[in-house]
């Protein structure tokens, strides 16, 4: 599934609704800097263990690298984070007419203006399910405890056998926020799972902004 984009610019002109492309741009950048900094991660442990030489699980080679994976995976959250404020902004403009001052704008106020007016709801049902989810949930939680925390812990994880995943990585520990508890998480399932969801809700939320422009 995918956003058209050139379908919103038209309707926007045709609407006389202000310029967005700094939004725009902004939005499908930090798209890309999810996929890169993920993509950085997991490569991070796959030269790991391509390598020919003998590397000590802890010691300051395999430190150096999980370091690296770690700021990869938080870089990679914290982006995919703030594509729900840069959705806002597009909303904000769009939708709402600027209703709110530019600093001001947040997905959660946008989607309480909507609800407040009771238009766009199918905008607005969209919003609701992607703020919802436990993608973006977990995302949210993870970004706002880093940033207040500076961290959340993480091991090395090897397992294999029936019933087990047969995989060995890097996993994120189980944390609390705002007294919701999240369970431990892969590195590979935040590359390959969490943030490609995020994208899709913000997709989503796209072709919700055109149907109501139209």
């Amino acid at each position: 599934m995918s956003w058209n984009l050139e379908e919103f610019r038209t309707l926007c002109t045709n609407l006389g609704v202000p310029d967005t492309k700094i939004y725009q741009d902004a939005l499908f950048l930090k798209s890309w800097r999810t996929s890169f900094f993920g993509g950085k991660a997991l490569a991070a442990w796959e030269n790991l263990h391509s390598t020919s030489t003998e590397i000590v699980v802890g010691g300051e080679e395999w430190n150096k690298i999980q370091f690296e994976a770690e700021s990869f995976i938080e870089a990679a959250l914290q982006a995919s984070h703030s594509l729900a404020d840069i959705i806002a902004q597009l909303i904000n403009v769009t939708v709402l007419r600027n209703h709110f001052a530019e600093e001001d704008v947040s997905l959660n106020r946008v989607l309480q203006e909507l609800v407040n007016r009771g238009t766009a709801t199918q905008l607005t049902q969209t919003i609701q399910q992607f703020i919802n989810s436990s993608t973006y949930q977990y995302v949210n939680g993870f970004v706002n405890t880093i940033k207040h925390r500076n961290l959340i812990y993480t091991d090395f994880h090897v397992e294999f056998g029936v019933g087990t995943r047969n995989e060995q990585g890097m996993r994120f520990k189980a944390f609390t926020y705002k007294n919701v508890h999240f369970p431990v998480m892969w590195a590979s399932d935040i590359v390959n799972e969490i943030i490609p969801q995020m994208d899709s809700g913000i997709i989503s939320i796209g072709n919700a902004i055109n149907d109501y422009l139209e």
